[in-house]
C-alpha cells in the first residue's frame, strides 16, 4: 500500500492532467490543490485511501465552492441575525481535544425563504474552522433541548450533513444529539438513512449523563450537566488591516452581458461615506485589474512588475496628456454638494416581485451638468444581479436608462449599487474599450460616488391597470418603468408594504404558535408520567395490603 505523500501526489497530478480547463472552479481552491498537501490528504483519508474516488469527490467539492462563492464569503455576507442569536458557537474541546461546534436547535424554526442565508451562515463557520485547523477534526453538539416539530428542519439537517459528506471531507470526529424528544426520533431515522454505515457509527444519542463518555465535565457548559459557566456572546470580528469600515463592491458584466465568476473575483474597494477614497488603495485596484487583463497571471514575478508599471503608465496618459478624455475639475467643483448624476429614484433602488423569479427594475442616470459625463455602475453582490449598459456616456441634459435584474433565490436584501461618474473633455466619445481603460486607471479625485440601497418587495398576483400580466407572476410587467402610472406604482408600493407587515405578524405569531405547541407537547408528556407513577403507587399500596392481609377482596 502506498503511504500518504505518494496517494497525495497522485491525486494532484491526476486532478491537474486530466483536464485542460480549469474554468469549473475557483482559481483560489485550484492554487491551493497545486500547493497544500493537508487539503488533499482530508480527500485521500475521506475515500479510504482510494485515489479514484478521492479525485471525483474533490472535483465535486470544488465546483460546488465555485457556485456558493465559498472563498467570497465573510461575516459582513452572512446574516447577523445568526450570530447574534447564538446559533452555534465552538468552545471547549471533547476528550480526544477536538473542537466542540455546538448548535443550539431550538433557535431555529424552520422557514425555506431563509434557508440559503441559514446555508451560507453554515458554510461560512465551518470554512473558518477548517482554515483555523488544516487538518483537525470537529466534534458537533446537536443541543436538542426544547425543541419540537417546528424546530425540526429536514432540508437543512440533510444539506449539513452533505456538507461533512462531500464539501468538508474528513472533518467530522463525532455528531452527538443531546436530549432528543421522543417525537422528533422518527425524524432522525430518516437522517441516519442518508449516512453510510461508517457515517452512521459517528452519531451518538446522548444525555446529561451519557455525554460525559465523550466530553469531561469541566469542559461541558452547565446547561449540558457539565461544570463550565461560559456564556456566548457576540462580538463582531475586527478588520486588522485598516480601521475604516468597508463596503466591497464587485464589478458587473458590461453590455448586455451576464455577471461571470470572473468579474466577482476582480474587484474593488470603496469606503463608507464619511471617508474618500485614498490615492494609494486606488494603485492596488488598478494594479489587481490589470494583472487580471494581462491573462497570463502565472506567478511570474518580472511579467507582473510590467503590468504594474503599465497601468501606472496608462492612468497617467489617461490624465495628464494633453487632449486626453478628462475634464479638469477645480477643488471646489468637487466639493460641492450638486450631484452631476441626478437618479431616479434617489433613496432606494425597489423591486417589485417574487424571490421565487427573476426581478428587474430600471435607474435613470440624468446629467445635470453642462459637461459629458461618463458612469459606471457597481454591486456588492454581482452574483445576485445584472446590470445592462452598466459604463457608458451621457450627454448634457440626457437621461440614460439602467436596467438591473434581480436574480431569483436572492430573498435578503442587503446589497447596495454605487453609481461613480466623471466628467469628459467637451465633444469626447471614447470607445468602449477607451473607457474600460478610463475606468481602472482613473484617481478617486475626479471621480463622484452615490450609493443606493436595494430591497425586494414581494408583490400581490393581480394585474396592473392595464391588464398585462405577461413577464411577471404579480401580473405587473416592468420591462420599462415607465409603463404604469406613478401614483399607481406607489399605491402598488404602499400596499405591498402592508402585505410585509402582515405576513411579519403572522410569523410572530407563527413562532408563538410553536412555542405553545411544544410546551403543550412537554406538558402532556407530564401528566403522562404523573400518571403512571400514581398507577405505580396504587398498585404496590395494594399490594403491600393484601400481603398484609388487612384488606378483604371479597368486600
Amino acid at each position: 500500500m502506498s503511504n500518504l505523500p505518494e496517494l497525495v501526489s497522485q491525486l494532484r497530478y491526476r486532478f491537474l492532467t486530466e483536464r485542460t480547463s480549469f474554468v469549473d472552479f475557483d482559481r483560489r481552491d485550484v492554487d491551493r490543490v497545486k500547493s497544500d498537501d493537508a487539503y488533499l490528504r482530508r480527500f485521500i483519508l475521506h475515500r479510504k485511501r482510494n485515489v479514484a474516488d478521492a479525485c471525483e469527490l474533490l472535483v465535486t467539492c470544488l465546483k460546488w465552492r465555485k457556485t456558493f462563492y465559498v472563498n467570497d464569503l465573510s461575516e459582513a455576507t452572512v446574516d447577523r441575525h445568526y450570530f447574534e442569536i447564538g446559533l452555534g458557537f465552538v468552545h471547549n474541546t471533547d476528550k480526544k481535544g477536538n473542537p466542540l461546534l455546538i448548535l443550539n436547535i431550538q433557535k431555529h424554526k424552520k422557514n425555506s425563504q431563509t434557508l440559503p442565508e441559514l446555508k451560507k451562515y453554515v458554510v461560512y463557520s465551518l470554512e473558518k474552522q477548517a482554515k483555523a485547523m488544516p487538518e483537525g477534526q470537529v466534534t458537533v453538539l446537536f443541543d436538542m433541548t426544547d425543541t419540537g416539530l417546528t424546530n425540526m428542519d429536514l432540508d437543512f439537517m440533510k444539506f449539513f450533513i452533505n456538507c461533512f459528506k462531500f464539501y468538508f471531507p474528513n472533518m467530522l470526529e463525532l455528531l452527538l444529539v443531546y436530549n432528543l424528544p421522543w417525537i422528533l426520533q422518527a425524524a432522525w431515522k430518516i437522517i441516519r438513512s442518508w449516512l453510510s454505515e461508517n457515517a452512521r457509527q459517528l452519531v451518538k444519542f446522548v444525555n446529561k449523563d451519557t455525554i460525559l463518555d465523550y466530553v469531561d465535565s469541566n469542559q461541558l457548559l452547565v446547561q449540558f450537566g457539565g461544570t463550565d459557566t461560559w456564556e456566548y456572546q457576540y462580538l463582531p470580528e475586527v478588520s486588522t488591516e485598516t480601521p475604516a469600515k468597508k463596503v466591497r463592491f464587485n464589478m458587473t458584466g458590461q453590455g448586455d452581458e451576464e455577471v461571470s465568476a470572473a468579474a466577482a473575483e476582480s474587484t474593488s474597494v470603496c469606503q463608507d461615506e464619511s471617508d474618500r477614497r485614498e490615492l494609494t488603495e486606488l494603485q492596488e485596484s488598478e494594479i489587481a485589474d490589470a494583472m487580471m487583463d494581462s491573462k497570463e497571471n502565472d506567478g511570474n514575478v518580472q511579467q507582473q512588475k510590467q503590468v504594474q508599471k503599465q497601468a501606472l503608465v496608462r492612468r497617467r496618459s489617461v490624465e495628464s496628456k494633453p487632449g486626453g478624455l478628462l475634464k479638469r475639475s477645480s477643488s471646489s467643483d468637487m466639493s460641492a454638494s450638486r450631484s452631476w448624476l441626478k437618479l431616479k429614484p434617489s433613496d432606494v433602488i425597489e423591486f417589485v416581485g417574487s424571490h421565487k423569479e427573476n426581478s428587474q427594475t430600471v435607474l435613470h442616470l440624468t446629467n445635470a451638468t453642462d459637461s459629458t459625463l461618463s458612469f459606471k455602475v457597481k454591486t456588492t453582490s454581482p452574483e445576485h444581479f445584472s446590470v445592462k449598459s452598466s459604463v457608458g456616456i451621457v450627454v448634457p441634459g440626457e437621461t440614460i436608462k439602467v436596467n438591473i435584474t434581480l436574480h431569483q433565490g436572492h430573498y435578503t436584501l442587503r446589497d447596495k449599487f454605487l453609481i461613480l461618474c466623471t466628467k469628459l473633455v467637451d465633444g469626447s466619445f471614447p470607445s468602449v474599450d477607451q473607457l474600460a481603460v478610463l475606468w481602472k486607471t482613473i484617481s478617486s479625485k475626479h471621480i463622484q460616488e452615490q450609493r443606493l440601497p436595494c430591497r425586494l418587495v414581494e408583490s400581490l398576483n393581480f394585474s396592473g391597470p392595464s391588464g398585462n400580466t405577461k413577464g411577471s407572476s404579480s401580473g405587473v410587467s416592468f420591462d420599462s418603468a415607465d409603463t404604469y402610472d406613478n401614483s399607481f406604482g406607489q399605491k402598488l408600493s404602499e400596499l405591498n408594504r402592508n402585505v410585509l407587515a402582515l405576513k411579519d405578524q403572522v410569523t410572530r405569531l407563527s413562532d408563538e404558535n410553536g412555542r405553545l405547541l411544544n410546551r403543550l407537547e412537554h406538558a402532556l408528556s407530564l401528566q403522562l408520567n404523573l400518571f403512571l407513577v400514581t398507577l405505580l403507587c396504587i398498585s404496590i399500596a395494594l399490594a403491600i395490603v393484601l400481603r398484609l392481609g388487612q384488606f378483604d377482596p371479597w368486600l
